[in-house]
Order: structure tokens, then sequence, then C-alpha cells
């Protein structure tokens, strides 16, 4: 399953590609002009960096906040478009749980299966346990 995550809650705007437990891309770029400027070019680089179209993502992940209002609209709102546009699921996570998944060891952490229909919980990569994702 390939997954576009989108962080646009601090000053600094990422977006990362995934499939399983694989890193396929990332893009970050920090700057003092507002997210909505870099956004879908860095989604863009991202999708060429890892060697696929916008079709072949299989879902979509986005930081809720806390974060700037701002950028967090920037992203959400970014999301909630491609993935209806594409009719693909999206769901948000904590930019604290985000944070604070690093630290803990990878076979303890569980995360949402983002197949349609199925949100389930599964294990790994890097995920944790989301209890609501928006489409």
């Amino acid at each position: 399953m390939r997954i576009i995550g989108i962080d646009t809650a601090a000053k600094g705007c990422s977006v990362a590609i995934v499939e399983g437990e694989t890193l396929l891309s990332e893009v970050t770029k920090v700057s003092s002009h507002t997210h909505a400027i870099h956004l879908m070019g860095m989604i863009h680089d991202a999708m060429d960096l890892g060697g696929i179209g916008i079709h072949d993502l299989d879902g979509f992940a986005v930081t809720h906040g806390p974060g700037s209002f701002t950028g967090l609209r920037i992203g959400i709102s970014a999301v909630k478009g491609l993935a209806s546009a594409l009719d693909k699921p999206a769901v948000g996570v904590s930019s604290l749980q985000v944070l604070a998944m690093q630290l803990i060891p990878c076979s303890s952490r569980t995360g949402t299966d983002l197949t349609p229909g199925k949100r389930r919980p599964s294990r790994c990569p890097g995920s944790q346990r989301i209890s609501s994702g928006h489409r």
C-alpha cells in the first residue's frame, strides 16, 4: 500500500511516500513563505523521486495539529481535495503522536489499515493508532 504523508503543522513542510515499510521518497522545505506556495510542488517532487504517479497512491495521511492554524488548513485542504478527487482514503494524525512515535520500537506500534472499507488496526511501519479518519 502506497501512502503519502503530509506535515504542514510547523514552519517546515514535509511530504513523504511509503510503500509498506519502505520509504520511497521524502521532501522537506523550511521557508518563511506560506506552505501554500510550496506544497503541491513538493507533492509532485515526492512522486517523481518515488517513481510513482498520483493514481498509484492508495491513501493519504496529514497532520491535524497541534500546529500553525494556517499551515494545518493548507495541508488538510490539499489532502481532502486530492483524496476526494481520486476517491482514496485519507486520515488525520496528531503532530505530537507522530513525534512521539520516533521513540517507540516498531514492533510495539499499531496503525490503521487504509484499505477501503476495512479501517482496521495493522502493524507498523511508523504509524500510531488512529481512532478516526476523514474522507
